[in-house]
């Protein structure tokens, strides 16, 4: 690549912010998705790991909060803890950025997606135990707390 002369480099990271401000107007980016989309797009990578990290610098550009939204969507559809950290590690997101759900708020989605799907019995054969169970356990839900909650569920000759 030829080298730049200080004036096409300042026109350069200025397309560059303003193809960042369009992306993250729209809403929140990693920083790796970010940075492999502007890649995609053409523009050179050391460029844009310099323009990427003055604007986490002034708060622009904010792991944390994408991961933060990102928590609040899956908790809200219906996912639970290990699928939301699965991807956010897929997205290039450290976990000490991630403010977890609570507890309280995973036993809500976990009960959401159980309702919705099976309704609030217990399942009567194993079999559906089974199907259940590995239903929830792709929804990101541990093995634990899946058996916590169902064997709490009424069974269908309960009063």
């Amino acid at each position: 690549m030829p080298r730049m002369t200080t004036e096409t480099r300042k026109q350069a990271v200025k397309r560059l912010e303003d193809a960042c401000f369009r992306f993250l107007a729209r809403r929140e980016y990693s920083h790796k998705e970010l940075g492999d989309r502007l890649a995609r797009a053409g523009y050179d990578r050391v460029l844009v790991q310099e323009v990427l990290e003055d604007l986490k610098a002034k708060g622009l550009q904010s792991d944390r909060r994408y991961a933060q939204q990102l928590s609040d969507r899956r908790v809200h559809q219906g996912y639970g803890p290990l699928r939301l950290a699965a991807e956010l590690r897929e997205r290039g997101v450290d976990s000490r950025e991630v403010v977890w759900p609570s507890p309280e708020d995973c036993e809500a989605a976990l009960r959401l997606i159980y309702e919705k799907r099976f309704g609030v019995l217990r399942p009567e054969k194993p079999e559906e135990w089974a199907a259940r169970e590995r239903f929830l356990l792709r929804r990101g839900f541990s093995r634990a707390d899946i058996c916590r909650y169902m064997k709490r569920l009424p069974k269908s000759d309960d009063p």
